[in-house]
């Protein structure tokens, strides 16, 4: 008899069913696994027949083969450890198929036959809806997680033989209804709120443009002058997660093995504040099985790069393609992955090797050489990429001052207002925000008066601006009418739009 249960492998953010087929036949005794699997899926013949053993069930004589299909994807963990013992058991025992039709099998399978929790739980539950399983068994330890799908009876058990016990008596238990999601409030006062920031008004100012659009943004200035400072309160003027984008970070989180399963979707944006020493590796992610790097835990958030000039060349080069299509592709010795990599990048660097470069004092001591010099390790494609250069100073005494300064809460009702502009003009359209919007979309949405149009094409003739560094120009402009709830773009916005593109006329610097 040959019998069939069902479990999931991964490809990159999505989850998809592996039949796991059984047969048991009379001959020398042998345990293989076919049907592409990896070291782990092939380590898994010791550890399932060891917990069959240990649980008091019989193991059989012969010549047991098991086929993992589809077999042109490869699989990789130790998920299917339980549909493996099921699926020999199942033989043994002749468990009729249709009690195991529906069902679907997770989990890592110890020598005892215990059950331990396993990573990407919850990208596998949602497959298995979206592939009409009604019954999915798995460790204890992940049915919380596994309880954010809706509609499927979700069963945690913790050894081998309760879950072959459940599938006997056909156990099943209500459907989950109903998700834990509740999306985040703003409080008066946050920890790190901007209220607690003197001065430093222009660049409160980009930094609500940044969270209004998702534009990324750098900022340039000597040590100790706000950079992080002001980065760290980005969070608190960030849209809430819709249940979508929930869902999302959270399976990438899942996949990760970061979720905390008692705490349910994540209702807070990401926030991933990288050290200047992270690896090409660690930003876009890979291993086998992959894992989400830097740039795929702050999907649908904010990176934070500090120290970006003191990056290596390849981690900073790494960001090209993210930046540009918001996902990122990961090729691994013939499979390839895609992974969710929509973030808002926010950077910090000094723009001079002492730091100096803008403070009022005239202390920079570097040359115009040492300068540039500097700055080439931030290439011009990666600067192109990056939608605003804000500059920065540090604060004389007397612009230091306590109270009279705006609430996070109050920016963020402001952010909100104008991503649901977007979101409203933007409805027919694959996009969200400002920042997305393609060459045809420029055109469509983004309509300059004749004042702005010779504005700009003077500045281009100027300083000689790129194609996507005039289109980047066009999106911050759009964005600044939005938050003044303003259809047409005017002159002023992109005037104001193109004073944010420093590094675009480092020639009035000498640089």
């Amino acid at each position: 008899m040959v019998s069939t249960v069902f479990s999931f492998g991964l490809s990159g953010l999505q989850g998809y069913i592996v039949s796991v087929e059984t047969d048991i036949s009379k001959g020398i005794p042998n345990f293989e696994i076919v049907g592409w699997g990896d070291i782990t899926v092939r380590e898994s013949c010791a550890r399932v027949e060891a917990a069959i053993k240990n649980q008091g069930y019989s193991f059989p004589l012969g010549k047991i083969i098991v086929n993992l299909a589809p077999a042109n994807r490869k699989k990789e963990g130790s998920n299917l450890d339980l549909a493996l013992a099921i699926g020999i058991l199942a033989s043994v025992y002749n468990i009729s198929n249709d009690k195991l039709k529906n069902t679907a099998l997770i989990g890592e399978l110890s020598l005892n036959g215990t059950l331990r929790p396993v990573k990407g739980v919850l990208p596998m539950v949602k497959a298995g809806k979206l592939n009409g399983l009604k019954r999915i068994i798995l460790p204890k330890e992940n049915l919380n997680e596994a309880k954010l799908v809706e509609g499927l009876c979700v069963i945690g058990v913790e050894s081998l033989s309760q879950a072959l016990q459940i599938i006997i008596n056909d156990v099943s238990f209500q459907n989950n209804s109903n998700p834990y999601y509740v999306s985040a409030l703003s409080k008066d006062i946050l920890e790190e709120d901007f209220i607690q920031v003197s001065a430093q008004k222009e660049a409160k100012r980009v930094l609500e443009i940044a969270a209004c659009g998702q534009h990324n943004l750098i900022m340039l200035g000597c040590a100790g002058c706000g950079k992080s400072m002001l980065a760290k309160r980005i969070p608190g003027i960030m849209p809430p997660l819709s249940f979508e984008e929930a869902f999302e970070v959270t399976s990438i989180y899942s996949i990760a093995g970061l979720i905390n399963n008692e705490a349910g979707l994540f209702t807070e944006r990401p926030f991933r504040s990288v050290h200047s020493s992270v690896t090409a590796n660690a930003l876009i992610g890979g291993g086998r099985p992959v894992i989400p790097g830097e740039i795929s835990l702050a999907n649908h958030g904010v990176l934070f790069l500090d120290e970006m000039t003191e990056m290596t060349r390849k981690a900073v080069e790494s960001l090209r393609q993210p930046l540009e299509d918001h996902r990122i592709n990961i090729s691994r010795l013939g499979s390839r992955e895609i992974l969710p990599a929509d973030f808002l990048l926010i950077a910090a660097a000094n723009p001079c090797k002492c730091g100096k470069l803008f403070e009022t004092d005239k202390k920079c001591t570097c040359t115009p050489y040492q300068i540039k010099n500097y700055l080439s390790r931030l290439s011009k494609p990666i600067m192109d990429r990056i939608d605003m250069h804000l500059t920065m100073r540090s604060l004389k005494y007397n612009e230091i001052k306590k109270g009279g300064e705006e609430c996070s809460a109050k920016i963020r009702k402001r952010v909100i207002n104008a991503r649901e502009i977007q979101k409203e003009r933007y409805r027919n359209d694959d996009i969200k925000v400002n920042s997305h919007l393609t060459r045809g979309l420029i055109d469509k949405y983004c309509k300059l008066d004749e004042k702005s149009k010779n504005l700009i094409s003077s500045a281009v003739d100027k300083y000689g601006y790129s194609v996507r560094g005039y289109e980047k120009i066009i999106k911050i402009a759009r964005t600044i009418a939005d938050m003044e709830q303003r259809s047409d773009i005017s002159v002023n916005d992109v005037a104001e739009a193109m004073q944010y593109r420093w590094f675009d006329n480092t020639d009035k610097w000498g640089i």
